[in-house]
């Protein structure tokens, strides 16, 4: 909990306060991951993430 506490800490330090990444790996093992980041939380925002 402590750890997962620090990383969002950090990250609002930058003005990240809302956010999802979405991991993306290829057939042969390949990954990247796409953020999608923004400095306030946007109510639209949260029944388009549940989706994803």
């Amino acid at each position: 909990m402590a750890l997962s506490l620090g990383f969002f800490e950090e990250a609002a330090q930058f003005g990240i306060r809302c956010g999802v990444t979405i991991p993306i790996i290829d057939g042969r093992g390949n990954f990247a991951a796409m953020t999608f980041a923004a400095d306030k939380p946007d109510p639209a925002y949260f029944p388009v993430a549940r989706t994803l």
